[in-house]
């Protein structure tokens, strides 16, 4: 998508999130003991999360100006997560 839009000014990036603090889990009125078995060695990858601004940052920074030269990127904005 990304190369068949460029000739028309059309950028075409993706934001790969890690862990994010969203409060979605606040949500939920129990967690089922055998996801959070299997999701346990996920977990244990990282010790913080982040705010959701951390992901709003990535994303002004690909619309802004600054940015008109990336194209048919994957930003990983996990903390280093998907390195390990």
């Amino acid at each position: 998508m990304a190369w068949a839009y460029a000739k028309d000014g059309i950028r075409c990036n993706a934001i790969l999130p890690g862990p994010t603090m969203t409060g979605i889990a606040d949500t939920a009125a129990a967690f089922d003991p055998a996801g959070v078995a299997r999701l346990a060695p996920v977990l244990a990858l990282g010790e913080r999360m982040a705010e959701p601004e951390r992901m709003a940052d990535v994303a002004l920074f690909l619309a802004s100006d600054a940015a008109s030269f990336v194209n048919g990127a994957l930003v990983p904005v996990d903390g280093g997560w998907s390195a390990a």
